[in-house]
């Protein structure tokens, strides 16, 4: 009898385990537990059978002339795998000290705030690392510009039709 009690106990406690991940997710994927168990999902796919737009973020630094000169994105992200690139850069590197991300959840409606936890010195250091990584470019270690793309294609078309610049964001890093 006493072997069938710890089956049923492992069973409860795993249950509680991988149940309390799945339950948060049900109710927001924001909720969800890092690392879950759950996987990720919500992968799509971009159809180039229509017109399309792409929004697309380019880095850009200031050259020894002053000039706008593009910044290499796998120098640049030498030791970050570049594919979170573009989150880091969408989060503007995590230099805004008061953002705060008002959200709801879809399923019951239950609404909350998060504010962005970053410290002065933690701002300090990202900006030293953001100098240090422009200067090894051959850059000027003041600026960093954020370029924001749309690019648009036509139906039938794979290479694009029009680019535009639709805004920058500069960091002023000292």
């Amino acid at each position: 009898m006493k072997f069938r009690f710890k089956n049923i106990f492992g069973f409860v406690l795993l249950s509680f385990f991988f149940l309390v991940p799945l339950l948060f997710r049900a109710i927001d994927r924001n909720f969800e537990i890092f690392p879950s168990i759950t996987l990720p999902s919500n992968a799509n796919k971009v159809f180039l059978n229509r017109n399309t737009s792409i929004v697309e973020q380019e880095l850009y630094g200031l050259g020894p002339k002053g000039n706008q000169k593009k910044v290499d994105h796998k120098t640049f992200f030498q030791n970050i795998p570049i594919h979170f690139s573009h989150w880091i850069i969408r989060n503007n590197f995590g230099l805004d000290k008061n953002k705060v991300f008002n959200t709801t959840t879809p399923r019951l409606s239950i609404s909350y705030s998060q504010r962005q936890k970053v410290t002065a010195d933690e701002v300090n250091k990202t900006k030293e690392w953001m100098r240090h990584q422009l200067r090894s470019q051959g850059l000027n270690d003041s600026i960093l510009i954020i370029r924001k793309n749309q690019i648009f294609t036509k139906h039938g078309r794979p290479d694009p039709v029009e680019k535009i610049s639709t805004n920058d964001t500069i960091f002023a890093l000292h």
